[in-house]
């Protein structure tokens, strides 16, 4: 985490977009990998019906997720624009 937020800091600071989206990717990245590794030694005692719901949960959460991102496609373009207007003339 600290890693990617200097690569983020050093991408703003001197202003290259590719260093800010890599810096952003590795934060991601990061977090990804602090849940998700803690969570393995769980998934040989899924079985059976805990499986299934643990799917449908997903499934479900995805769904969830696809409709707030839906609903809020105009926020994300007005932001986008403005991001775009902020980082005119980086590399």
């Amino acid at each position: 985490l600290a890693e990617g937020a200097a690569i983020t800091l050093w991408g703003a600071v001197t202003k290259v977009r590719r260093r800010l989206a890599a810096g952003v990717g590795v934060i991601v990245a990061a977090v990804v990998l602090l849940v998700a590794i803690p969570l393995t030694p769980l998934l040989p005692q899924w079985r059976g019906a805990a499986l299934w719901v643990g799917v449908a949960a997903l499934g479900l959460a995805a769904i969830v997720i696809a409709t707030f991102i839906e609903r809020g496609r105009a926020a994300v373009g007005a932001w986008v624009d403005s991001l775009s207007n902020t980082l005119r003339g980086w590399e």
